[in-house]
């Protein structure tokens, strides 16, 4: 397997056999966290691959890590900064709705917050069956940029308005209930499901796979763009807050509160033990003697008896 191009953050290859271009997120200390970099050089393979008729699919996963999450690192970051990170993902989306290609995200065992913008586009979603989705955008003082949309067009605004709302952790079996995921896989069948899902589509006539993907993304496209300005608006009132440089602290504050909660909780159980067991062994003192003192008494009985 040779590099068809060479990246910092991607290793991008062909599968010939399916017709296949496949691109890893490299696992290093650098492609920890969502960068303009990543997401620059995503665009640029898919601003590439755009007129590559003759390429079937594109899948896109990690190069070893097992999970689409990455960590925040926002805290110093400014409002200008994240701004243009949700325009450029907002453009990385719109490109992969436009590429004639089918584009399959392989989630491995989950994402959360912004992470989850990333495969949100994808025409095919597929990921590991113990895995999980954390629609913790809001925690994260982040706004769902267009992701609301996307989410929505797959499971429905109900349902994804009450899942980003609620900051709800979904596992993957119910989001391939939901329609979001098409396929669960497990360390025993990853590679036969990934080759039998990219061998049934290097199998459709291809003019007629663009066009089907053209006529899907159609409406979808129309709604994006036509809100992007609006949606771009609430964007910037939103970080003008900064919410995203209090999250940090606030989890921690939330998480210290919760671990001297449990501690007097742990501390109230055992002295309400500690109380039971006192009692417990006063009973069973007082029972004890009891037997005696009724003996005691019958024997004196006896004694005053004339």
């Amino acid at each position: 397997m040779n590099d068809l191009f060479t990246y910092n953050l991607l290793q991008v290859y062909l599968l010939p056999t399916t017709k296949t271009l496949a691109i890893d997120i490299k696992d290093t200390d650098q492609n920890k966290t969502l960068t303009h970099e990543l997401l620059f050089e995503l665009e640029s393979i898919l601003s590439w691959a755009f007129d590559k008729i003759e390429i079937c699919s594109i899948i896109l996963g990690n190069e070893k890590t097992t999970s689409f999450q990455k960590t925040h690192q926002y805290l110093n970051q400014d409002k200008e900064y994240l701004a243009k990170l949700h325009s450029r993902l907002f453009d990385l989306n719109r490109l992969i709705l436009k590429v004639p290609q089918t584009v399959i995200v392989d989630l491995g065992e989950g994402a959360s917050g912004q992470d989850i913008d990333l495969f949100l586009a994808a025409d095919i979603r597929i990921a590991h069956k113990s895995g999980g989705l954390f629609f913790n955008y809001l925690s994260q003082g982040i706004l769902p940029y267009h992701s609301h949309q996307l989410l929505s067009n797959a499971v429905g605004m109900a349902r994804a308005s009450q899942w980003i709302l609620a900051g709800k952790k979904v596992s993957h079996q119910e989001a391939e209930q939901a329609g979001l995921i098409f396929v669960l896989y497990d360390e025993t069948n990853v590679i036969d499901q990934k080759n039998a899902l990219l061998t049934a589509i290097f199998e459709q006539m291809p003019v007629t796979r663009i066009q089907a993907k053209l006529a899907l993304n159609r409406n979808l496209l129309l709604i994006l763009e036509a809100g992007q300005s609006e949606d771009f608006k609430i964007l910037q009132g939103t970080l003008v807050a900064e919410e995203w440089k209090m999250a940090p602290l606030k989890q921690k504050t939330r998480s210290t509160q919760l671990t001297a909660a449990n501690g007097q909780t742990t501390l109230a159980k055992n002295q309400a033990n500690s109380l039971s067991t006192k009692t417990h062994h006063h009973e069973n003192k007082q029972a004890q003697i009891l037997p005696f003192r009724r003996l005691k008494n019958k024997d004196k009985d006896i004694d005053s008896s004339p």
